[in-house]
């Protein structure tokens, strides 16, 4: 099941958050995870008019979370810190929750194109993306940008 998060997943999305330390796509360490109060995990996973998690959930457990944030300039939906636990990966679970993310995302911010960032070397990343629409823009470092526009809602 695919969901928005609420203020109820804090500490599952905490907890799936420490497992990200591993994944050299996400930049934070266990300490600052374990220190964050939460209230600022809240802050990162709720709904607002410029910002929405979905989380996937099998057997109850979150396993997954993707955050969309509305670029204000562009009127872009910005899709960031997608993440699909380990051991759950290779499942077609992340293309679930993208797919449930854009059509989530496109419905709440009255969307007509999206944009995100991954790590070059980050393949499994690129193939989903394109899977999905996605193409690429640009390179930056070890950065690559895709892009999506979307024709009708």
């Amino acid at each position: 099941m695919i969901r928005l998060l609420d203020s109820k997943d804090s500490d599952s999305y905490r907890n799936l958050l420490l497992e990200t330390v591993i994944d050299p796509a996400f930049s934070m360490d266990t300490k600052t995870i374990t220190q964050m109060k939460t209230v600022e995990i809240i802050r990162q996973i709720q709904t607002s008019s410029k910002h929405i998690c979905t989380g996937y959930f099998k057997d109850r457990n979150l396993i997954g979370f993707c955050h969309c944030s509305l670029n204000s300039e562009s009127h872009c939906g910005v899709i960031w810190g997608m993440y699909i636990e380990q051991k759950q990966r290779l499942k077609g679970f992340g293309a679930e929750l993208i797919g449930v993310t854009l059509k989530l995302a496109r419905s709440h911010f009255d969307l007509a194109s999206f944009e995100l960032t991954t790590d070059r070397l980050n393949n499994a990343a690129i193939r989903l993306y394109s899977k999905h629409g996605f193409v690429y823009k640009k390179t930056t470092g070890d950065r690559v940008a895709y892009a999506l526009i979307v024709d009708e809602k």
